[in-house]
């Protein structure tokens, strides 16, 4: 099983995913989450997700903090290793508003349920200029920090995050893996620990799905007010099939691209420092 891959292949199906603007559990795209053009000038679409605070509080109908899109819960199963890829580009424009605001661009995120307030399992925040991974569980609720580094602006970056997950109740602690791969490369890994919520209250019937998006979540904070934040994703994808690594679903979303551009696409070379 697959879901999604290059954003511009039409891999969104609605009884995959689902769009967080303007409503949540919507299939419709929006002036903050949409089809446009490729920042970097290649014959081919990229997802856009913008938010903009200013806008977000004169519209109490809107959610406000999030231009999201995601897998639906249930389309992911306890027990099987997942393999989580994102491609994304920093924006050539990109406002850097300093120490004080981060807005998180991806997410693993659990089931959760209304009013429960807690971090995602995982997730990598925009801040002062960096991106910063963070995992989060029962045992480190407001997670912990496992890879960081500067994003230059108009700089392509694949994530991919392969998870066995484990909340010690569907699936035993010695049996989680989480493995962090940056434009291909190692850089984290736990095995044999609990890496996600403990079901109970919520009861967690699905693992982490996957988000694509930005999400700033300090909404009420002075340091937020009348900012906005864009980011662009080339392609996201998620699978169980063992076999998968980043270079597998590189390769579909490579494919994806290459059947959806106007001349042939240049393969995309990954090294630690981004693609060249």
């Amino acid at each position: 099983m697959r879901l999604g891959g290059a954003w511009a292949a039409r891999v969104f199906n609605p009884a995959q995913w689902l769009v967080a603007s303007p409503a949540n559990n919507t299939t419709a795209w929006s002036s903050w989450t949409a089809m446009v053009p490729d920042p970097l000038g290649r014959d081919y679409q990229v997802l856009r997700s913008y938010i903009n605070q200013s806008v977000y509080l004169a519209d109490p109908g809107s959610p406000r903090l999030r231009a999201e899109i995601q897998t639906r819960v249930s389309q992911l199963n306890w027990g099987d290793t997942h393999t989580y890829q994102w491609r994304m580009i920093c924006p050539k424009n990109v406002v850097n508003h300093g120490p004080d605001v981060y807005v998180i661009v991806l997410q693993c995120h659990d089931q959760n349920a209304v009013n429960v307030a807690r971090r995602p399992s995982f997730d990598i925040a925009y801040h002062d200029g960096r991106l910063e991974a963070k995992l989060a569980r029962s045992a480190n609720p407001f997670g912990i920090d496992i890879w960081d580094r500067e994003i230059a602006p108009g700089e392509e970056i694949e994530i991919t995050v392969r998870a066995k997950w484990a909340d010690g109740t569907h699936v035993a602690a010695a049996e989680g893996l989480f493995e962090l791969y940056v434009n291909g490369a190692l850089v984290y890994q736990l095995a044999g620990e609990k890496n996600s919520w403990d079901s109970g209250t919520p009861a967690e019937d699905y693992p982490p799905f996957l988000k694509a998006g930005v999400y700033q979540s300090q909404n009420n904070v002075s340091a937020w007010a009348g900012k906005d934040f864009l980011w662009f994703y080339v392609g996201s994808i998620v699978s169980n099939e063992l076999s998968d690594t980043p270079a597998t679903l590189r390769a579909v979303i490579d494919d994806g691209l290459r059947q959806n551009a106007l001349r042939a696409l240049t393969p995309l070379v990954m090294s630690r420092q981004g693609p060249h």
